[in-house]
């Protein structure tokens, strides 16, 4: 499955996992450190994930002015179009656990 979302969408995984999360988040941004949380992944790994992300314009960070340690993590309209794609491939393979199917369709 990941060779056909990486031909498909152009997406890892792991960038599809953060793609899904910022979705759910909705309009509220995560910082880099939940997503690292929530993948149990380590916060550089996330790191590189979030630069190839923000290189290909799917997702904005944010740095408050108050607190430049923490860095937030937004989706932008291209990273939820290139999400979509991703769920369409889901969509059509049937080899997809059905516990998955329901949400992303």
């Amino acid at each position: 499955m990941g060779e056909v979302l990486r031909a498909e969408a152009g997406l890892s995984w792991a960038e599809y996992e953060v793609h899904f999360r910022l979705r759910v988040a909705a309009e509220r941004p995560l910082q880099m450190r939940e997503i690292a949380d929530q993948l149990l992944a380590s916060p550089s790994g996330i790191t590189r994930i979030a630069d190839r992300l923000d290189r290909n314009g799917w997702i904005t960070r944010e740095i408050p002015p108050k607190n430049r340690r923490v860095v937030r993590v937004r989706l932008t309209d291209r990273g939820l179009s290139v999400l979509e794609t991703a769920d369409r491939t889901f969509a059509g393979d049937e080899t997809q656990p059905p516990a998955i199917a329901p949400m992303i369709r």
